[in-house]
């Protein structure tokens, strides 16, 4: 009756034992710490502590404070007044590959502050991005506006800017036929667009003409 009784108890162990093996084995792991939400979603009075990515458009429509380094991948809107201290615009220097003409494309419009050329013969000419493609980029609005710095890389080359499809150039100065771009004499090129709808987007540049004063 022993014997049967210490088998009864060794069996009921190792059953024991198997179901507590197999409830730590299959076991899920726990949660990570993390949160998400899909679709519209409204939050009040939301606080985040710590790393947080925005992946999307990202729509402001009250007060908001950003202390420490923001990382945005996507269009972020704001509908109230934005306020930016120490606002640094543009990624660097583009330089367009030297030949007897160029286009300005709009990605260097969009992403550069400087794009500097070396034309291989005098009076080259240096082409505007047209309308249609800086909507399709990142001027996707009436009104968008951008500028930026364009330059010779070259003492001794010179280039003329022409417009493009739908661009139309506007110079500063009543006196220029055309504007010749040299080692010294860069120009400023504001972008902006005043219709934009698909094919039939038109933009105008204004051409400002500066010296350069080294110090």
């Amino acid at each position: 009756m022993t014997n049967k009784l210490l088998s009864y108890s060794s069996f009921g162990i190792t059953v024991l034992t198997l179901i507590l093996v197999g409830v730590l084995v299959f076991s899920p792991a726990p949660a990570p710490k993390s949160f998400g939400a899909e679709g519209d979603t409204n939050f009040t009075n939301l606080v985040l502590s710590g790393y947080a990515t925005i992946a999307g458009a990202l729509t402001q429509t009250g007060a908001s404070t950003f202390t420490g380094a923001s990382t945005f991948n996507g269009t972020s809107t704001a509908s109230v007044n934005s306020y930016i201290n120490k606002l640094i615009q543009g990624t660097g220097k583009t330089t367009r590959t030297t030949g007897t003409t160029t286009t300005l494309s709009a990605a260097n419009v969009c992403t550069g502050n400087i794009v500097a050329w070396v034309p291989t013969v005098a009076n080259a000419t240096f082409t505007l991005p047209t309308a249609q493609s800086l909507v399709a980029d990142c001027m996707t609005a009436t009104g968008n506006m951008r500028e930026m710095l364009i330059i010779s890389d070259a003492a001794t080359s010179s280039f003329n800017i022409a417009s493009s499809t739908g661009t139309t150039a506007l110079m500063a100065s009543s006196t220029d036929s055309s504007f010749v771009i040299t080692s010294s004499s860069p120009v400023m090129a504001t972008f902006v667009i005043t219709l934009a709808s698909g094919t039939d987007s038109t933009a105008r540049v204004l051409l400002e003409r500066y010296f350069t004063v080294s110090y």
